[in-house]
């Protein structure tokens, strides 16, 4: 359990299958190696991958999804899951999840069907459980 008696999200490998591979060097620690995507599975089975960003200023204007994380030696922490039409809204719930979360990255999914992100979404949320879920477009943020 995390703070709060909140179930803590992390990253959780289904059997016979990795549910994160993460684009850094086996041996590097968690954000010192870390490249540009991470592979996150959701409660179907699908793999979805993120792009890091690095300057939150220069999110693109396109939908998609995102997730804010947070590195615990080699595991990866969910700790934000959101959608949203345009992805430089992606950030505005980023002080806060530092703040209260100790979130350390931002990746986003560029994704322009509304369908598809949604059902993305909602995949991801199922099996990662993260503690900060926004997806305003579809009436959704806790």
């Amino acid at each position: 359990m995390g703070n709060g008696g909140s179930p803590k999200a992390r990253v959780r490998d289904p059997p016979g299958q990795p549910n994160v591979r993460l684009g850094c060097s086996p041996t590097a620690p968690y954000l010192e190696g870390m490249q540009t995507f991470v592979d996150l599975a959701g409660s179907s089975g699908a793999t979805y991958r993120f792009h890091r960003v690095v300057d939150h200023d220069n999110l693109p204007a396109i939908a998609g999804n995102f997730i804010y994380v947070r590195g615990e030696g080699r595991e990866l922490v969910v700790i934000c899951c959101g959608t949203d039409e345009t992805l430089l809204n992606a950030a505005q719930q980023w002080p806060k999840a530092v703040k209260t979360s100790g979130a350390e990255a931002m990746f986003v999914r560029l994704n322009v069907s509304r369908k598809t992100r949604g059902e993305e979404h909602a995949d991801i949320v199922l099996l990662q459980r993260p503690k900060m879920i926004v997806a305003a477009e579809f009436h959704q943020t806790a």
